[in-house]
């Protein structure tokens, strides 16, 4: 028999609830009815945008998320119904459609978005107990409040961590604002797994560059990673005097924070920097390109998709276990979908894999994510870019894969 996943375990524990008949004697989906008398059929919903400053992302992410129902219902859905789509604005930050959609969707067990971080944060109220699978939200402030299809934010620390090992690095040194404690945190622990010698440089704003760059300089460090923002051309100009470790190595933030005018021509030759890969794979992006061949922006489609697909086989999962689909379920079970089990990376072939009792990985478009409890990927995909002569990244890039 197949294990029970342990969150679905303390949700049985917490409602009262029994294994039903069909679980307990194993029976394929196809030999077992499942009772009408409880929710059996899977409402998705969507918060994606059609107005507000990512407008331009909306009509390709609907797109992918309606092309992940229609292949569910063509395999025969979820727990033998079609899954029902029903879409929904996110509008933009300081707006009131986020929080009016989700009301609207009250009877939805999941629902695929926001694109935006901010979004959520200022409406935590609305989100509470809900079943949100983001494309798009990297804060790490939403880690245990949605699940996620992209690595957070501060993952891209422990990503430039593991290419300065790759590079030959003994010593790395980790410089960046208080604000950025969880990339500094998580790039010190990964560290710390490579083998690297690691230490951070944490600053405020009261702090001057000249202080900054001494005390990297002290750290002998060979390789320095910049999670700075704003201050990192000073903190480059300044270390030009002192002495720049032999690595440069940048997250999105830093990379913001460069203005090449300001830098000897040549200081960032051979930097690295990584930018989530977004990039849509041709077969999805052909089906995209016939739904709304206008669309602007076709960036997120993959994890648009994969976000519901998670969300369709969680569903599943979580509804034989259960004998019945909720949103407490289906939030429960996602950890299980896309974690340790038999990679499958379409829709059919995992339905299918659930329905004989097996484990499974889905790996969908955009994964391998290995989500965590916490709804947090354990694994994510980058782009990674080298600094020319001329203090910018080039426009070739490297794909790679933490961890």
């Amino acid at each position: 028999m197949r294990r029970v996943p342990i969150a679905l375990l303390a949700l049985l524990a917490a409602t009262g609830g029994t294994l039903p008949s069909t679980v307990q004697a194993s029976v394929p989906r196809d030999q077992a009815s499942v009772p009408r008398d409880v929710a059996s059929v899977l409402t998705l919903g969507t918060v994606l945008p059609d107005t507000g400053t990512l407008a331009a992302y909306g009509p390709a992410t609907q797109a992918a998320v309606r092309l992940a129902v229609a292949d569910a219902n063509s395999a025969g859905g979820v727990l033998g119904s079609d899954v029902v789509l029903r879409p929904g604005n996110s509008g933009g930050v300081g707006g009131s459609a986020f929080a009016k959609t989700l009301a609207r969707l009250a009877d939805a067990q999941a629902v695929i978005g926001p694109l935006s971080s901010a979004l959520v944060l200022e409406n935590r109220p609305a989100v509470a107990g809900r079943t949100l699978i983001s494309p798009a939200a990297t804060s790490p402030r939403l880690s245990g409040v949605l699940a996620r299809t992209v690595p957070v934010e501060s993952q891209a620390g422990p990503m430039l961590a593991t290419l300065a090992k790759r590079r030959g690095a003994v010593r790395l040194v980790v410089v960046g604002p208080r604000e950025q404690r969880p990339l500094i945190d998580a790039t010190l622990d990964h560290a710390a797994v490579l083998g690297l010698s690691a230490t951070a440089v944490e600053f405020t704003s009261r702090q001057s560059m000249a202080s900054i760059a001494g005390r990297i300089v002290r750290t002998s460090a060979d390789a320095m990673l910049l999670a700075s923002g704003a201050e990192t051309t000073g903190i480059l100009r300044e270390l030009l005097r002192r002495g720049m470790p032999a690595q440069i190595l940048l997250t999105p933030d830093a990379v913001d924070g460069v203005d090449a005018r300001q830098l000897r021509r040549g200081t960032l030759n051979g930097a690295l920097a990584v930018e989530l890969d977004v990039r849509v794979p041709r077969a999805l992006a052909s089906r995209v390109a016939a739904m709304v061949p206008g669309a602007r922006q076709t960036a997120y489609s993959a994890q648009a998709y994969d976000a519901a697909a998670l969300a369709i086989l969680a569903a599943e999962a979580s509804g034989r276990w259960l004998g019945e689909i909720t949103s407490e379920g289906v939030r429960a079970a996602l950890p299980d979908v896309a974690n340790v089990g038999v990679e499958c990376d379409t829709l059919a072939r995992c339905l299918r894999l659930i329905g004989r009792g097996v484990d499974i990985d889905y790996v969908g478009y955009a994964g391998p994510y290995a989500l965590g409890s916490d709804g947090d990927p354990g694994m994510g995909r980058y782009l990674v870019r080298t600094f020319g002569s001329s203090n910018k990244p080039g426009s070739a890039a490297r794909p790679v894969t933490y961890p």
